[in-house]
C-alpha cells in the first residue's frame, strides 16, 4: 500500500509519522483467548504503569546499551523489553516510521528531554491505550499513542502509533 510520511520541524526536532492504511496500528497477533481476567478498576493504573516502565526500560537500554546490542542498539532495545509483546518489533516496522529516519518508540530523530504517561484507558477487554507526551527543547512536544495488549492478565506494550502530520 502507499505510505505517507510527513516531516515537521519542532525547534530542532524532526517528527516523522507514517501510516499505510486505516488499520496500520493493528497488531499482528490476535488476543490470547486464555487471557486472565483482571480487576477492571485497576486497568487504567496498570496501563499507565506498564507504559511508563516500557519507556523507562527503553530509554535506559538506548542510553546504556548492553554489550550484546553492539552495532544494532535500536533494534536490540525495541525487541528486548520486558514490558512489550513479542509482536512489538514487527508492529513498529509496519508503521514505517523507522524507514523514514525516526526512532519508532519516541517518534522523533532526537530523544525527548522528558516524557509523561497519562492514565490509560481500555479499548476492549484485551486492549488498552496510554497517551505519552514527550517534551523537547523550547516547549516542543510530541504526543504518542501506546497500544497495550492484555497478555495472560498483564498489559504489555504491543504497538506505538506516532502522530501523522499532513
Amino acid at each position: 500500500m502507499l505510505k505517507r510520511f510527513a516531516v515537521l520541524g519542532l525547534t530542532g526536532v524532526i517528527v516523522l509519522g507514517g501510516c499505510s492504511s486505516k488499520d496500520s496500528a493493528t497488531p499482528t497477533n490476535s488476543p490470547t483467548p486464555s487471557a486472565s481476567p483482571m480487576d477492571t478498576a485497576s486497568w487504567s493504573t496498570d496501563i499507565q504503569a506498564k507504559t511508563q516502565a516500557f519507556y523507562d526500560e527503553y530509554m535506559l537500554c538506548m542510553t546504556k546499551p548492553p554489550a550484546e546490542a553492539k552495532d544494532h542498539v535500536g533494534d536490540y532495545c525495541q525487541s528486548h523489553n520486558s514490558n512489550a509483546t513479542e509482536a512489538l518489533p514487527a508492529n513498529l516496522k509496519r508503521g514505517g516510521v523507522s524507514d523514514a529516519g525516526a526512532d519508532p518508540i519516541v517518534c522523533a530523530q532526537n530523544f525527548p528531554i522528558s516524557y509523561i504517561v497519562d492514565p490509560g484507558f481500555i479499548d476492549t477487554h484485551d486492549m488498552g491505550q496510554a497517551i505519552v507526551t514527550e517534551k523537547f527543547g523550547a516547549g516542543s512536544q510530541v504526543v504518542i499513542n501506546a497500544h497495550l495488549r492484555n497478555d495472560s492478565g498483564r498489559f504489555l506494550v504491543d504497538n506505538i502509533v506516532c502522530p501523522v502530520v499532513e
